[in-house]
């Protein structure tokens, strides 16, 4: 029951900006986004894949064409 009403309440805190058309963007996510947008308008490959948290390692180049039909929805 606790865990329920916790999710309930995280989901209407989600919810909440997303009705006003606020979608928070961190620095990571806008940049994938503008790169993704780069690939769909320009046809330019994405070559290396956004950083992770350890200096100097990448995600492959697979994590943009992923995410990129999700992305254009």
């Amino acid at each position: 029951m606790v865990f329920i009403l916790l999710a309930l309440f995280a989901l209407v805190l989600r919810i909440v900006p997303i009705l006003g058309n606020n979608f928070p963007f961190m620095f990571d996510g806008a940049k994938d986004s503008l790169v993704m947008l780069e690939m769909y308008l320009q046809h330019k490959p994405a070559l290396v894949g956004p950083t992770t948290s350890i200096s100097g390692l990448f995600y492959g180049p697979a994590w943009y064409y992923i995410a990129l039909p999700f992305n254009m929805l």
